[in-house]
């Protein structure tokens, strides 16, 4: 399933990790988490919704969005019946501040969308999708240049007193999510979780919904109908996977799965087996 809080592991002797991604319209969902990495997001085909920091756009084909270290961020397709075809860059925090010492102090802001940025994508899409020999030690050559280009073409702006201060706010709904991730299989409430945080449960479920764009109760089920899909995608029956998955019932299964895929499960799994043949 999604994972909300998202360790990111690096590996091939390349100081980022790679997704290419080709999902369905229909299984393009993920949820709100982040991570310690910067990540570009290069839309081939396709039209991707991403929610940042509480705020949505819709990123089309042929263009990047740039998501900053650490700040809630959800995807999804924009047209559940149309193909995404997405390239995710998550570059190495630790790694980026051996080249800038100071990047805790700022953020980065891109005032365009700039073609060489985009080539490098195109670039590392290429030599990691074909894992022709030596491709490591090219893409790693694509990484320093993607970083080079994050560092001259984007404006680093320092973080002021509100922007620290916004990052602070959102900390309550990192917990959140942590904790919700951690036990979405028990009958969790919202009065339980805002207990957890340390918040009322009226401004909790307000709060909530800001920073995240959802619902407590909501995002709850979503996270376990995504596990529950999860299981019976391994071969799990539906009525054992949402028994494991902490749902109250079939019937809020199946309605908030054709709430989030744009298809009841039945249907769902239909599609998807005619894909995979």
């Amino acid at each position: 399933m999604t994972i909300q809080h998202q360790v990111v592991l690096f590996k091939e002797n390349i100081p980022a990790q790679i997704f290419l991604q080709k999902p369905s319209g229909k299984n393009a969902l993920a949820l709100p988490h982040w991570h310690h990495s910067l990540e570009f997001n290069y839309v081939k085909e396709g039209n991707m919704k991403i929610m940042i920091d509480s705020k949505t756009e819709i990123v089309g084909a042929g263009h990047f969005v740039f998501v900053n270290s650490s700040l809630i961020h959800a995807t999804d397709s924009l047209d559940r019946n149309v193909n995404l075809e997405v390239v995710t860059v998550l570059i190495s925090y630790e790694w980026v501040k051996k080249y800038v010492s100071d990047i805790d102090q700022y953020f980065f802001n891109f005032v365009d969308n700039d073609p060489e940025i985009i080539q490098i994508m195109l670039e590392i899409d290429h030599y990691y999708d074909q894992k022709e020999l030596y491709y490591n030690i090219k893409v790693a050559a694509l990484i320093h240049e993607l970083l080079y280009a994050l560092l001259e073409k984007s404006q680093m702006l320092k973080k002021t007193g509100a922007y620290l201060q916004a990052q602070r706010n959102i900390e309550y709904a990192k917990e959140a999510i942590e904790y919700i991730e951690t036990h979405f299989q028990e009958p969790l409430t919202l009065s339980e979780v805002a207990v957890k945080v340390g918040l009322s449960s009226e401004y909790f479920s307000r709060y909530f919904k800001k920073v995240t764009g959802d619902t407590f109760l909501h995002f709850l089920n979503l996270t376990r109908v995504i596990y529950a899909k999860q299981k019976i995608e391994e071969g799990a029956s539906i009525t054992q996977a949402v028994i494991d998955a902490g749902l109250p019932n079939e019937k809020t299964f199946r309605r908030v799965f054709k709430d989030s895929y744009g298809v009841n499960p039945k249907e769902y799994f239909k599609q998807m087996s005619k894909i995979d043949r």
